[in-house]
């Protein structure tokens, strides 16, 4: 006796085939595999994120200074470019300064190079922020509790040392000048205090002072100088 072929059954049992033998059959229901994740590709690190140049030396800077042009020129020659731009602009700026200047800026180095970073970065902040106030309100934060409190002895002594008018016995307001007249006047007068003392009282006397300052302004400048102002 034949069995009459059914299609409808034949499909059924291929599709049951198909579907055990592809899936994990749990209670009743298929459970789906999880396609496999792309591993991230590894993250490259910025560009230029480069680290900040180091502070240069003022025993190097000292040792440059004393050579000669050439050997200046032969030992820079010898450092990575980026070290040898931040060498020369420092000597730049000091070879354009008095031999008395030249020594100041260098003392006043070699004692923020005895700070730990940390402090060092505060008390260069602190003058950094105190450039453009007027003497007087520079003399007014060198007094207070805050200036006292806030760094030890030595640290107050390198910021006193940056602004020598404000730190003077004598000091008188400079903010009734003019915003130019009161640069020219401050810059003059860290000029003349770099100077020995018989430097100070010729440039005092000069007829180039007197014809570059009013006389208000050259009382102001005599005033931080009375010694030499006599």
């Amino acid at each position: 006796m034949r069995v009459p072929f059914n299609r409808g059954v034949v499909m059924a049992s291929a599709f049951a085939l198909v579907l055990a033998l592809s899936a994990d059959v749990k209670g009743g229901q298929a459970k789906k595999v999880p396609a496999p994740v792309p591993k991230a590709p590894a993250a490259k690190p910025p560009a230029g994120n480069k680290a900040a140049p180091k502070q240069v030396p003022t025993e190097q800077l000292q040792r440059l200074l004393d050579m000669s042009p050439e050997e200046r020129q032969k030992t820079l020659s010898k450092l990575p470019p980026a070290q040898r731009q931040q060498f020369q602009n420092r000597l730049d700026n000091l070879d354009r300064m008095s031999p008395a200047q030249r020594a100041q800026q260098l003392e006043r180095a070699r004692q923020l190079e005895k700070l730990t970073p940390e402090r060092r970065q505060a008390v260069t902040r602190q003058i950094q922020g105190m450039n453009g106030l007027s003497v007087a309100d520079q003399r007014q934060f060198l007094t207070s509790p805050e200036f006292s409190q806030k760094y030890s002895p030595e640290e107050q002594q390198i910021v006193r040392d940056r602004f020598p008018a404000a730190n003077s016995d004598v000091v008188r307001r400079t903010d009734t000048l003019a915003p130019a007249r009161r640069q020219a006047v401050n810059q003059e007068m860290q000029r003349i205090r770099a100077m020995p003392f018989a430097e100070r009282r010729q440039a005092l006397h000069s007829p180039e002072f007197t014809q570059q300052y009013s006389p208000e302004e050259q009382q102001i400048i005599r005033d931080n100088f009375p010694g030499a102002a006599k």
